[in-house]
């Protein structure tokens, strides 16, 4: 995809090889395709995945220099996009578990940076140091590992586990567990949010006996947030 500019764009994969795209008023649907390469200089972009579980990796492409960055994942075909005017990306996960990996991006990379892990239990890792500049970053998930430091504007970090419905029957009570896990250092000219939390929609009625006096397996509803030696 070349030429032209445009406010926004919408990737949403559908399959490994197949999904839409949108500029604006135009939609483009694709069935088979090779790696995508937008070069257009959009301002935001959305990327969706579909509910398969996956990994979802966003990296440079081997030029830290070239303001290039690629957002790559085991169920979809992976896109290589130019970050030059770029002032918004969203990462947006399906149902399943998914794993999300943000690795080394390009030294221009100064825009804000939004990942919802969506539904399932997902696991977030940022694996390098970011420096995002006037950028901001927002990461929600089930569980959350810093392993690089973040330099940013704004920094928000969500772990949430939660019942997605009601639960009643004892057989469908299950752990829900958040963390969050920072090893490095955080550094914000704005904001720092960091929380975790776990929400639970249990009515049993008279099937509470049976959860305490059935198979003693504990079900377990714990938040956490651990902050290593490392983080400042």
């Amino acid at each position: 995809i070349t030429g032209g500019d445009s406010s926004g764009a919408i990737f949403e994969a559908h399959g490994p090889d197949s999904g839409t795209i949108e500029f604006g008023d135009e939609r483009i649907v694709y069935s088979g395709l090779e790696p995508i390469t937008d070069t257009t200089l959009a301002t935001t972009r959305t990327l969706g995945f579909n509910d398969n579980p996956q990994t979802i990796t966003i990296r440079d492409d081997g030029d830290p220099n070239n303001n290039m960055i690629v957002i790559d994942s085991t169920e979809a075909e992976f896109v290589t996009m130019d970050i030059s005017a770029l002032t918004s990306i969203i990462i947006n996960g399906g149902s399943a578990d998914d794993v999300i990996l943000v690795d080394s991006l390009d030294n221009g990379f100064t825009a804000s940076l939004t990942i919802n892990g969506g539904g399932g239990n997902d696991r977030i890792t940022v694996g390098s140091s970011l420096t995002l500049g006037a950028g901001s970053i927002d990461l929600t998930a089930e569980t959350i590992e810093v392993n690089g430091s973040i330099s940013a504007k704004d920094v928000t970090l969500t772990a949430v586990a939660s019942d997605t419905t009601q639960v009643t029957t004892a057989g469908g009570v299950v752990d829900r567990m958040a963390g969050i896990s920072i090893g490095s250092g955080i550094t914000a000219t704005g904001s720092i949010s960091v929380n975790a939390s776990v929400v639970r929609d249990i009515d049993l009625g008279n099937s509470l006996v049976d959860l305490v006096l059935g198979a003693g397996t504990a079900i377990r509803s714990e938040a956490s947030v651990a902050v290593g030696d490392g983080a400042q």
